[in-house]
């Protein structure tokens, strides 16, 4: 959020420029890489996002957060791009609902996501349990890392391939309309996709909305040819997205830059336990 980078008064400024937007609308954040700032004695990671974001959190008995270093990066890098930690505490992943309308839930690609672990653990059990289609016919995810990114930038990244390939059948499974992503300072829509293919019909549809701004400038290079599930994609215009969920089976992406947009019809029937 802030690109403090390990320096503390950067947050503060950070707060203070964004004070007369962030008291008239909700922020809802997820954490990323830079989030990361570990503490250089402590080992401690993501101290100012735990305390600085009060998300819609359940604090566990005991805070387990640990650094793990990728070999490929030596000491403790500041803002690692591939990188996976235990980070089980409160704000590091958490869903909430928009009353009749959405049932969004927040993801951590910088914490463990296998098939064993607290986070995946979470996840199947908000989806199987507590996602109701009758009363939120959306169901949005978001997470900082994009699994479908054909910018030559953060390919391949090791905690993005394992989160990936152990929690893309749950999102396919419980039909998933659209991620949210970041990282990549580009953007860029997929077709719905499953499993590296185009899908109409089960797909998830991925936005990677890095293209905020930021002082690292943008991500300009793609991978050439287009791959089939890239459906639109920029790296040379900042911009935002603007999503309006109009009724239970049209909403509307706005990209607002080069005005890319995308209608969604959501025609998925809720059965009680299903499996696609």
């Amino acid at each position: 959020m802030s690109y403090a980078d390990c320096d503390g008064p950067r947050w503060d400024s950070y707060f203070d420029m964004i004070k007369p937007f962030s008291d008239k609308y909700p922020w809802m954040v997820c954490a990323g890489n830079h989030e990361i700032e570990p503490d250089n004695i402590t080992g401690e990671v993501m101290i100012p996002y735990k305390h600085y974001y009060r998300m819609p959190w359940k604090i566990p008995a005991k805070d387990t957060t640990n650094y793990h270093q990728v070999p490929s990066n030596r000491g403790l890098d500041c803002t690692p791009s591939a990188f996976t930690s235990n980070f089980d505490f409160g704000n590091s992943f958490y869903s909430f609902t928009i009353e009749g309308l959405a049932h969004v839930i927040v993801l951590n690609s910088y914490t463990n996501t296998d098939d064993q672990s607290n986070q995946y653990i979470w996840l199947r059990d908000e989806l199987s349990e507590n996602v109701n289609r009758t009363r939120t016919p959306w169901l949005l995810l978001m997470w900082h890392s994009p699994w479908y990114n054909s910018n030559v930038a953060h390919q391949n990244e090791s905690n993005t391939l394992e989160m990936r390939a152990s929690m893309e059948s749950l999102l396919v499974q419980y039909h998933v309309n659209m991620v949210f992503s970041g990282h990549v300072h580009a953007y860029e829509r997929s077709h719905p996709v499953a499993f590296g293919e185009v899908d109409e019909k089960s797909g998830v549809t991925y936005l990677n909305i890095g293209d905020g701004g930021n002082r690292e400038g943008h991500a300009m290079s793609y991978i050439s040819p287009q791959p089939k599930f890239s459906a639109y994609r920029n790296g040379t215009n900042y911009g935002h997205g603007r999503v309006v969920l109009c009724n239970s089976t049209h909403a509307k992406w706005e990209w607002h830059a080069n005005r890319d947009s995308a209608w969604f019809v959501e025609d998925y029937v809720y059965v009680p336990n299903s499996i696609f």
